[in-house]
């Protein structure tokens, strides 16, 4: 379908990265889209978050973590129309799209490191 769109210039499938490597796509790359329905936090989103890039996701679990960016990240599940448009949006607004990466990066700083993550556990356990 790539090719049958002309798009062999503009998308690309890696295929498996290891995970020392991650890093430097996530910086290389201009947006982050992930597919996985609403359930928990995926690690890939947050992984994305942490290297400061723009993140559309279907998984309404990061609604708190999107805050009032939520409207232009999240898109509804299995409506690639949705998603098209937000995109769209994103890839044509490089000042939008680098100040919600910015905030992205600040959130997954914040509430989703090991502090928080060791606090969660103890909690768990009750210690």
């Amino acid at each position: 379908m790539i090719e049958e769109k002309g798009l062999e210039n503009v998308i690309e499938f890696k295929g498996a990265i290891p995970n020392q490597e991650l890093p430097k796509y996530y910086q290389e790359s201009n947006l982050s889209v992930n597919l996985c329905p609403t359930g928990s936090p995926d690690k890939a989103v947050l992984e994305s978050m942490a290297c400061g890039l723009s993140s559309l996701v279907a998984n309404r679990t990061f609604i708190e973590d999107f805050s009032s960016y939520a409207n232009s990240l999240i898109f509804e599940h299995v409506n690639a129309k949705d998603l098209a448009n937000k995109i769209h949006y994103l890839i044509n607004n490089k000042i939008e799209i680098e100040k919600i990466g910015r905030y992205l990066r600040q959130r997954v700083v914040k509430h989703h490191n090991l502090d928080n993550l060791i606090k969660e556990i103890l909690i768990l356990y009750k210690i």
